[in-house]
């Protein structure tokens, strides 16, 4: 459960690297000055734009699966190893 979980947290994190940098735009500098008409086309951005709740729900769940995989350990580490000697 341990390893498990701390895998999927650290692939969530890492999915949410990857979406948020998908999501923002390389900085263009304009190619003509303003208040001109370079093109007769709207000038569109970046052609993938997605909303950063996406990567901070990644990142949301990748922690709850961090404190998942911690609280595990902890379990496994609290937990006695021997059982309790019999009454007699």
């Amino acid at each position: 459960m341990l390893v498990l979980a701390s895998l999927i947290a650290v692939a969530l994190f890492v999915a949410g690297v990857v979406t948020w940098r998908m999501m923002s735009t390389p900085v263009l500098l304009p190619s003509c000055p303003p208040n001109t008409a370079c093109s007769l086309g709207p000038s569109l951005g970046s052609p993938y734009q997605l909303h950063p709740l996406r990567a901070e729900l990644l990142w949301a769940a990748s922690a709850v699966f961090a404190m998942l995989a911690l609280g595990s350990g902890f379990w496994r580490w609290r937990r006695p190893m021997t059982a309790p000697p019999a009454a007699v």
